[in-house]
């Protein structure tokens, strides 16, 4: 996930977009992808009706972490995406470390991107 600014206000909504790729040559069927959220944050569940509306969604749950979400399907080597806010229930502050493993200081920095995860 990024976020579109380093500090959040109690209440305020962050929108967030969630792309999935299906690098399968052939179509994949009925897609579950689950969704983490950042702890102190809750998700604007009427923020996805638009995706389920115009039928690129066909489910969503909310979990203890996250959102489980499914999409109705993704052709082979194509990418989609649905967006969603999130509302931070405590004043948020996003801080990353240098990129040195062994630095000590703290910068502001704007959201942290997640590595693609392959699924067999």
């Amino acid at each position: 996930m990024s976020y579109p600014q380093t500090s959040l206000p109690v209440g305020q909504p962050a929108p967030v977009t969630r792309r999935v790729t299906n690098e399968r040559a052939e179509r994949g069927d009925m897609v579950l992808v689950h969704v983490g959220v950042p702890p102190g944050f809750d998700v604007d569940m009427g923020t996805l009706s638009g995706a389920i509306d115009a039928g690129l969604l066909s489910r969503v749950d909310q979990t203890g972490d996250g959102l489980d979400v499914y999409l109705y399907g993704i052709e082979g080597g194509a990418e989609t995406a649905f967006d969603f806010s999130v509302v931070p229930r405590f004043r948020w502050t996003c801080r990353c470390p240098e990129a040195s493993p062994t630095s000590t200081t703290i910068r502001p920095c704007v959201g942290m991107p997640s590595r693609p995860r392959r699924v067999e």
